[in-house]
Parts: structure tokens; sequence; C-alpha cells
């Protein structure tokens, strides 16, 4: 999965940032943790990078950060701003997560 590429991403000073969808002028506040997984996503990523990103972030375990990954996963998916891909062949991934 990744950004659609009318999302763009603006830094505020202190963390976070504002989130902008060029489709429909809508934009967001977004807290730091959520910065730094909407800026993994503009390359294609799995739920566990953007779990172990989290984790990373937050210097918590990836128990702690799957939890929030999938609710912001499923929140950008209602919002339609993500694409899901389909797995390269042979990788044996088949999850919508992918």
């Amino acid at each position: 999965m990744r950004l659609i590429s009318s999302l763009h991403l603006q830094p505020e000073p202190g963390g976070g940032g504002i989130v902008v969808d060029d489709r429909t002028l809508t934009a967001a506040r977004i807290n730091p943790s959520a910065y730094v997984l909407l800026a993994v996503l503009h390359e294609p990523r799995t739920c566990q990078d953007l779990a172990l990103a989290l984790a990373d972030a937050a210097d918590c375990g990836i128990r702690e950060a799957t939890a929030p990954v999938i609710q912001l996963i499923d929140e950008l998916a209602r919002l339609g701003w993500l694409e899901f891909h389909s797995p390269e062949k042979g990788t044996g991934h088949g999850s919508r997560f992918h």
C-alpha cells in the first residue's frame, strides 16, 4: 500500500504536520506519529513496515505499535487516501495490507 499521489504532507514545527488532499482540498492536522507513518507511505509499504517504523519512532515494541497502525490504515482507506497493490509474483503475500 502507499499514499495516493494527490496527498501532500507539510511538516509543522515541533513535530506532526498537515496532510492535504489536492482532489478534495481536504486538510487535516496530524500528530508526530501519524506524520512519520504517512511520510513512510510515499513508497509502497506493508503493515509490518509501518509497525516497525512506529515502534522505532515511539520507542515501543512492535506489538504495541501494531494496533494503532491497523487503525490508521483503516482510517486512511476509509478516506480513500491509500492505494493497494497486488504483491509481486512469488512473494506469497496475499494480505490486504500489501
